[in-house]
């Protein structure tokens, strides 16, 4: 699969379990076009290096790389690097939208 296919597909993949709209693969900035705050880098590389260097070059906010390379069998398997930075806060909206079961999981309901 190129790597023009697989951008493709991260970005269908996204917007289909997401639902957040306007994401649209930008094969020459090797990215996923977004709307603020995301910033959605892809790499095809399989070089593991390479990926490390695209996350340390991330913007700060909602930045993420999208690694989906030849040793990677489908789009639902890719590997994402994000900073812990990044991540905090989409961990912190998820546990609002479930902290009602988790409460009930604590309290042994």
């Amino acid at each position: 699969m190129s790597k023009t296919s697989k951008g493709a597909s991260v970005s269908r993949f996204l917007t289909g379990t997401t639902g957040i709209p306007l994401l649209t693969w930008d094969y020459g900035q090797s990215a996923i076009s977004a709307p603020p705050p995301y910033h959605i880098k892809v790499t095809t590389d399989a070089a593991s290096w390479r990926f490390w260097k695209i996350v340390a070059d991330l913007p700060q906010g909602i930045s993420f790389v999208v690694r989906y390379d030849k040793y990677i069998h489908g789009v639902e398997d890719a590997v994402v690097g994000i900073r812990l930075s990044a991540l905090a806060p989409l961990l912190e909206a998820h546990y609002n939208t479930i902290s009602d079961r988790i409460d009930t999981f604590v309290d042994g309901g």
